[in-house]
C-alpha cells in the first residue's frame, strides 16, 4: 500500500486493527482498504449540466452513466443512484477531496465526505465469480469494469464494483457492520477456497 495510512495511536481500521488486513487462500486475496477517500455529490435541482461541465473542465473526466464508473489516473467516480455520484481518490490530509470539489462546484451540488462511512474489501482471485455467487444475487460474471452495483450482502446495503473482469471486485459496506461484511466473505471464500 505504499505507506502506513494509520495517522495516530488511536486510529483504527474499520475491522479495529492497527494496520489493514489481508486474508490469503489458494486462489484468492481479501483485502482491506483503507487508503481510499470517499466524497458523495448530489447535483442540485436544475444544476446537473452544471455540474457535469465543472467536473469535466476541472478534473478531466466525465461523469458516468448508470451503474458505470469512469476513472481518470487514481480518481474514479461511481454512479450511486439518479443525479449521485461517489467520488473515489488516494486518501490525502493536505488536500482532502471534498475541499476540491466545493472550491469549484460551489452551490450547484450537495457535497459531503463519506470517507469513514464505509468498509471497503477488494477480492482478488480466479474464485472471485464462485465466491461473489454464494454472497449476493448480482450477476458478477457479467460485469465488465467500471461497472457497479447495489445489492443485500449479509442484509446490509453494499455495492459491488468489477475492477477487473472475473478476477478483481470491490466490496463497499457499511463501516459500523465490517466485521459481518468480511466475516460473511471469507465464509464464502472458504467454502470454495483452502487457506
Amino acid at each position: 500500500m505504499g505507506r502506513d495510512f494509520v495517522r495516530d495511536e488511536f486510529e483504527l481500521t474499520p475491522l479495529a486493527n492497527r494496520n489493514p488486513l489481508t486474508n490469503h487462500f489458494d486462489e484468492m486475496r481479501i483485502v482491506e482498504v483503507v487508503d481510499r477517500s470517499f466524497t458523495m455529490i448530489e447535483a442540485r435541482k436544475n444544476c446537473l449540466s452544471i455540474c457535469r461541465e465543472a467536473i469535466s473542465q476541472n478534473l478531466g473526466i466525465e461523469l458516468p452513466g448508470i451503474s458505470k464508473s469512469s476513472k481518470s489516473g487514481d480518481l474514479a467516480i461511481r454512479w450511486m443512484r439518479p443525479n449521485a455520484w461517489m467520488f473515489e481518490a488516494p486518501y490525502s490530509v493536505l488536500n482532502p477531496l471534498e475541499t476540491r470539489l466545493k472550491n469549484f462546484l460551489g452551490d450547484n451540488g450537495s457535497i459531503v465526505e463519506h470517507s469513514d462511512a464505509w468498509c471497503v474489501f477488494d477480492l482478488i482471485g480466479n474464485s472471485c465469480i464462485t465466491v461473489l455467487e454464494r454472497l449476493c444475487n448480482v450477476d458478477t460474471n457479467n460485469m465488465v469494469s467500471g461497472d457497479i452495483c447495489s445489492t443485500r450482502l449479509e442484509h446490509l446495503n453494499c455495492f459491488i464494483i468489477c475492477q477487473k473482469e472475473q478476477t478483481e471486485f470491490r466490496i463497499m459496506g457499511p463501516r459500523s457492520a465490517a466485521g459481518s461484511v468480511h466475516n460473511s466473505i471469507i465464509t464464502a471464500t472458504a467454502s470454495v477456497n483452502e487457506f
